[in-house]
């Protein structure tokens, strides 16, 4: 039998693959899907990220919430702690307001900004070189000011939402990156063999779809930047097997199991807190919020939530047999 660190090495390996190809695998279906160059081609992309939105709603409820508790339950226990406060709940709104606050400064430094970069307009900017139906009629109307600073609000309105787009991108590849080395680190502390196989396999299972869901959030808002969005990918894709290695090493130092579980509580919460903003705010209310159909968008999130309550049922079918 493999020992436990050689075992934990080729989890790592594998782990990097079932994460990376599907990550990878969403920038093409992005690419082809926007190819077409028609309005319809975001019908698509809308579908798929309410299915990111479904995936992590029942990766949130279904594994994290339950998984923080469970740890919260046996820190009580190890410590002799007899508080029925609910600080694991507090830990997790704590973590949902700072993304919350921390998405807020970004977006005041992003207006700032454009709004010092578009200060100044140059005599030739206020005549553009092609007019619009809407640009003609403005000109006779009011003149080409008008008309131009009217172009002018609706790019420097683009280009903000563009950049918001990519922050909330890069929120919740932080969010899911932090999500992830904790389950490395959940796996890298498996010490029995069989436990550490059934883990291992229920988490190539779902991580290869929040790994596609993941992509394709990054994809969607980064398309012209090809580079960050394989290097992001690629950095993602590195975070399980690192909480993994990382489990291992801290494993085999002398360290106070109760402060380990405590700091392990802490850290899981906080990443369940922007992991509930980052599902409701950043994904299904932006989505609602379009053209397309609300019922599809509920009927494509309900089958990634169904997904991965079959896992879920899978996994706990594969425990109870061992």
């Amino acid at each position: 039998m493999l020992g436990h660190v050689t075992l934990q090495l080729i989890f790592a390996a594998i782990m990097f693959a079932f994460t990376a190809i599907p990550g990878f695998a969403s920038i093409k279906v992005t690419n082809r899907v926007r190819g077409s160059g028609t309005n319809k081609s975001s019908l698509p992309l809308s579908l798929l990220s309410c299915f990111t939105g479904g995936v992590f709603l029942a990766t949130c409820f279904l594994d994290l919430i339950p998984h923080a508790t469970e740890n919260f339950e046996t820190f009580k226990q190890n410590s002799s702690w007899k508080s029925t406060f609910p600080l694991a709940e507090l830990l997790m709104c704590i973590g949902f307001f700072a993304v919350y606050a921390l998405e807020e400064i970004m977006d005041v430094v992003f207006s700032n900004r454009n709004s010092k970069n578009n200060e100044y307009v140059t005599s030739s900017e206020l005549i553009p070189k092609y007019q619009t139906p809407d640009e003609v009629a403005l000109n006779a109307i009011y003149g080409a000011g008008v008309a131009r600073r009217d172009q002018q609000g609706n790019s420097q309105q683009t280009r903000k939402n563009k950049e918001g787009s990519v922050f909330r991108a890069m929120v919740l590849v932080i969010v899911m990156s932090f999500h992830s080395i904790l389950e490395g680190f959940a796996l890298g502390v498996q010490t029995n063999y069989s436990d550490a196989i059934s883990l291992f396999i229920s988490l190539i299972l779902h991580k290869g779809i929040e790994s596609f869901s993941v992509g394709l959030q990054i994809a969607r808002a980064g398309t012209d930047r090809k580079h960050l969005v394989i290097t992001t990918i690629f950095i993602y894709a590195l975070m399980t097997p690192i909480g993994s290695i990382a489990a291992v090493s801290i494993w085999n130092l002398n360290f106070n199991n109760v402060v380990k579980g405590g700091v392990i509580v802490v850290l899981e919460c906080l990443a369940i807190g922007t992991f509930i903003y980052a599902t409701f705010l950043e994904i299904i209310a932006v989505e609602r919020a379009n053209e397309h159909s609300n019922f599809w968008q509920m009927v494509v999130a309900g089958i990634g939530l169904t997904l991965i309550a079959l896992f879920q049922v899978g996994e706990a079918y594969m425990q109870a047999s061992l």
